[in-house]
């Protein structure tokens, strides 16, 4: 993996490089596959960092009440990342989890 990318992944994921990369430059190899071209010159102009940024943070008309119940704030790793209620996975209730909650939701598939 290039270094280049290495920064990008961490920045998304806003972490901080905290020593040198051990992985040894490879000599850039030429690849005829379409894909794979298309793919390294996304890689070189930061076209992946200038897609993830054009995400919207937040859908319009869709709420996250369930996430008010403070005895689920522990079961969220990330305080800023919450399902909305119409596409949140339901799991069976429980005595312990009596609204079924898991910080996950459905993804429709694109075809």
């Amino acid at each position: 993996m290039k270094k280049g990318l290495w920064k990008t992944v961490a920045h998304l994921k806003r972490l901080s490089v905290s020593r040198r990369s051990v992985v040894k430059d490879e000599p850039k190899q030429t690849c005829k596959d379409e894909k794979c071209k298309w793919l390294e010159e996304h890689m070189e102009n930061s076209e992946f960092y200038k897609e993830y940024e054009s995400i919207p943070m937040c859908r319009r008309g869709s709420e996250c009440t369930v996430i008010g119940y403070t005895k689920y704030v522990d079961k969220n790793r990330f305080q800023d990342v919450v399902p909305y209620d119409d596409t949140r996975v339901k799991l069976v209730p429980t005595e312990e989890n009596s609204m079924g909650y898991i910080n996950a939701s459905h993804i429709r598939r694109l075809q």
